[in-house]
């Protein structure tokens, strides 16, 4: 094995024990919460500065994220597929009906 293909290794592998170490935490900080959604850290400023993510500051200063926040940040991103849309068409044109008929 060459030593580019065991620094490559080495190196994916404290990404794997990183990311086990943040799987296992309820508060996360802005360099562990822009790796768990996955987007650089000065896009993550962006969005937190929007106010588009619940943050706390324990101490002032130093800002938290809990990770079920960041799930519903990336659930609050879901666009509807066509099935479901024309599931919730169904719906209310079906209730609309029924409304008008009473």
């Amino acid at each position: 094995m060459s030593l580019d293909a065991l620094y490559t290794e080495i190196s994916e592998l404290k990404k794997l024990i990183q990311n086990l170490g943040i799987q296992q935490k309820e508060y996360l900080n802005t360099e562990e919460a822009s790796t768990f959604l996955g987007i650089s850290k000065s896009t993550f400023y962006k969005i937190t500065s929007a106010c588009s993510i619940p943050k706390y500051k324990p101490n002032g200063k130093m800002m938290l994220f809990k990770k079920s926040d960041l799930l519903q940040f990336i659930e609050n991103g879901r666009i509807n597929s066509e099935q479901d849309l024309n599931e919730i068409a169904d719906k209310l044109t079906d209730d609309l009906l029924n409304d008008l008929l009473k």
